[in-house]
Order: C-alpha cells, then sequence, then structure tokens
C-alpha cells in the first residue's frame, strides 16, 4: 500500500480524519479481527465520493463497512483502507416514503417510519444493520426483506467516477443477495416506500417480532448473526445444524450457539480461523447427515 496515504490525503484538505492501525475486532459484532492498514468516517455524501475516487485512482484497495454486523474479519486484519459509513445517516421522511442514506441504522429507520405512521419496515427493527449493508445482502426477517421496499437507489460508481440512479428490478435482489455484492457499487442512499398504519399498530408489530429475538436469537454473545444461508428456500441451516446435534460444538472459543443452532458465536476470544474451521466442520457434518450444502451468510474481509 502506498506510504504516501495520509500526506495525499492531508493535501487534498477534505478534513477527513484518518486513523492508522485499526483493530477491526472493535468495529465488528463478532468481536474479532486483525489491524486494518487505514480507516476513515467520511461526514458526507461529498466526501466520500471524493474519497472512493481518489482510493480508485490511486489503485489503493479498500472495503465500505457499515455496523460491521454481517461481516468476519481475518487475523491478519486488512491490508487496505476501510471506509466506515455511519457518520453519513440523515433519514427523511416524505408522503409515503423514507429517504435514508447508507449509514443509517435500521432500528432508526424503522422508527421514523413509525413515528410517521408508515408501515413496512417493522420486521427490520432490531436488526442492527445500516441501509447500505441490507441492501447489499437483500437483508429481511419475519417475512421481509429490504429489497421489496425500495423505490430506487442512489449509487456511486467509482470506476466511471459517475452517481446513478437504480430502481429496485436494476439492484438484482435475491435471497441475501444483490447486485451490489457482484459489482463495485457504493450505495450512498435508497428511497423506500411505505404505506400507511395506525401508528399503535406499526408499534405493537415492531415490538412483537423484537420479542422474537430475544426469546430464540443469542443477542447477549457476540456474533455476525445467521452464519449460513438458507440451503432451499423452505429449509433452516440453524434446525439442520440442530438435527445433526452440533449446539455448543466448538473449536477454541467459536461455538454453535445453544440457542439458536443458525449463529456462531464468540463466547470470548475466538479468533477467525477457529470460526472458519467451525463453520467448515457444521458444513460437513450437514452434508453428510442431511445432504444439504451449507454456503456462508457472513462475508469475509482479509
Amino acid at each position: 500500500m502506498k506510504t504516501d496515504f495520509i500526506r495525499l490525503l492531508w493535501e487534498r484538505q477534505w478534513g477527513l480524519r484518518v486513523l492508522k492501525g485499526v483493530q477491526m475486532r472493535s468495529h465488528t459484532s463478532f468481536r474479532i479481527g486483525g489491524q486494518a492498514d487505514f480507516a476513515v468516517s467520511p461526514s458526507t455524501v461529498s466526501q466520500l465520493i471524493q474519497l472512493l475516487g481518489f482510493l480508485s485512482q490511486e489503485c489503493i484497495p479498500y472495503r465500505i463497512i457499515g455496523n460491521g454486523t454481517n461481516l468476519l474479519v481475518s487475523d491478519s486484519g486488512y491490508r487496505g483502507v476501510v471506509v466506515f459509513t455511519g457518520d453519513i445517516r440523515s433519514v427523511t421522511v416524505r408522503d409515503t416514503y423514507i429517504t435514508a442514506e447508507a449509514g443509517a441504522g435500521l432500528s432508526r429507520v424503522a422508527t421514523a417510519a413509525k413515528l410517521a405512521g408508515l408501515s413496512g419496515m417493522e420486521a427490520l427493527y432490531g436488526i442492527p444493520g445500516t441501509v447500505g449493508g441490507a441492501l447489499v445482502m437483500n437483508a429481511g426477517a419475519f417475512g421481509t426483506e429490504i429489497g421489496s421496499l425500495v423505490e430506487y437507489i442512489t449509487v456511486y460508481d467509482p470506476q466511471t467516477c459517475a452517481v446513478r440512479v437504480l430502481d429496485a428490478s436494476a439492484a438484482a435482489f435475491g435471497y441475501r443477495d444483490s447486485l451490489f455484492r457482484h459489482q463495485e457499487l457504493c450505495i450512498l442512499s435508497a428511497r423506500l416506500r411505505l404505506q400507511c398504519a395506525p401508528i399503535d399498530r406499526i408499534e405493537e408489530q415492531m415490538y412483537a417480532h423484537q420479542a422474537a429475538r430475544k426469546e430464540k436469537q443469542p443477542l447477549n454473545v457476540a456474533s455476525a448473526g445467521s452464519y449460513f444461508r438458507r440451503p432451499a428456500p423452505t429449509v433452516s441451516a440453524g434446525e439442520l445444524i440442530d438435527r445433526c446435534g452440533l449446539k455448543g460444538l466448538s473449536v477454541g472459543d467459536a461455538a454453535v450457539s445453544e440457542k439458536h443452532a443458525g449463529f456462531l458465536v464468540n463466547r470470548a476470544h475466538a479468533t477467525a480461523r477457529q470460526v472458519l474451521e467451525l463453520a467448515e466442520l457444521v458444513r460437513s457434518c450437514v452434508s453428510e447427515q442431511t445432504g444439504y450444502t451449507l454456503e456462508p451468510e457472513v462475508e469475509y474481509l482479509g
């Protein structure tokens, strides 16, 4: 990586704070990961676009991260620049639409929708990710996927240095998938289409979903959420893992949750290597006993 990175950024006077040697375990819900060479947190869309254009022009590797809730970072860290979007988080409501920037938390957007008497985000309340990260993986819960709510998405293409607007069909949403997992596009914001409903009914649904999460999921232990995708539309990875008797299986401090077999958790000081070894043990056992092949939902960095 180019050693004059910080100097060049400073010379351009963008007002960006550049951190060196950032411990990624402090920036992911898994609480796992070594150092990233640099980390930058733009506070405006304009700063983000300038930064990404610069990094692309200088051929400096980078990775855009929201809350780090669906991410496993290598023990050796990341040789490049981590770009955090958490400070780019405005949310605006107009009529039956909400426009949210990439770094806005899903629960914050859901709460704004509730206060405006708009329904559609209830099932996503309580998911700890950001709008940008949710769109990349088409996050969903309780039968609702964020892609189904999208009117359009504004993105920046670092290859062409152009801002583009994509409608929902162009985003190619699928099960835990989207165009953004396959093309180098940076999500800037999204406009979501919702429906009017009584606030008390919206609130009731939100809290019911959150109560279900607390009852069934290990929310008090570090994890990246559901580790594996569903291997088939009506087949749950967690149910298959449970059927194979793998709850509690561990490699070091990485373990299959006793509460929800679909979660691999960090009991204290798990390493990425231990999580990967555990995941492979689970995949092998499930394949042998059920014939299903599990694929990770969690993304890997490093």
